[in-house]
């Protein structure tokens, strides 16, 4: 709550340098705010017994969304979350789509999630050739002066969405289970 009031929180200038402006880290302003509104959003919506895991994850992902293609929670993001949990699941199984069945749900569910992302990319160079911008990784990759085809765009997004998503929620839930059990740490943090 004190932040930039009594002191702030910033990387030294040589990680600024070396990261480069644009880097994901030194955009936590923008970062902090989106994380403060998606856990109140989610935390109204949780009812006496939650999943905290559970949570953790749908929180993480939704972040992660946001960050990518500036989506804010709905029907759409809910549906591609549910698409790409399948993906998840198939990660450490035998790519043999015969023999595995939890595989072969992975592939479909990967070609959905791919075709989704797909559309929104085409639609955001549409709208970036009438000088419409996003600030949001998405936004960053188009207006690179690189030219990454739709494919890579996908891949790449795809990959940032699994980068963070078992880490961030795993250590979301045990910074509550140790806050907790910890009573003194809690009261010092509230």
């Amino acid at each position: 709550m004190n932040e930039g009031k009594l002191f702030e929180c910033s990387y030294p200038g040589s990680i600024s340098n070396l990261l480069g402006k644009h880097s994901l880290l030194l955009m936590k302003d923008h970062l902090l705010v989106d994380i403060d509104r998606l856990i109140r959003l989610n935390l109204d919506c949780w009812s006496d017994r939650v999943l905290l895991m559970e949570e953790a994850k749908k929180i993480t992902f939704e972040l992660t969304v946001k960050q990518l293609m500036s989506f804010d929670p709905g029907e759409w993001t809910e549906t591609l979350r549910k698409e790409y949990v399948l993906v998840i699941e198939g990660f450490f199984t035998l790519p043999l789509p015969l023999l595995s069945s939890t595989y072969r749900r992975a592939i479909k569910a990967r070609t959905k999630v791919a075709e989704a992302l797909t559309l929104i990319v085409r639609q955001r160079r549409k709208e970036s050739v009438m000088g419409e911008t996003k600030n949001d990784m998405l936004g960053a990759l188009l207006a690179s002066g690189d030219q990454f085809s739709d494919e890579q765009i996908v891949d790449f997004m795809l990959a940032l969405l699994v980068a963070g998503y078992e880490t961030t929620s795993t250590i979301m839930t045990l910074a509550v289970k140790f806050l907790t059990e910890n009573p003194l740490a809690l009261a010092q943090l509230k």
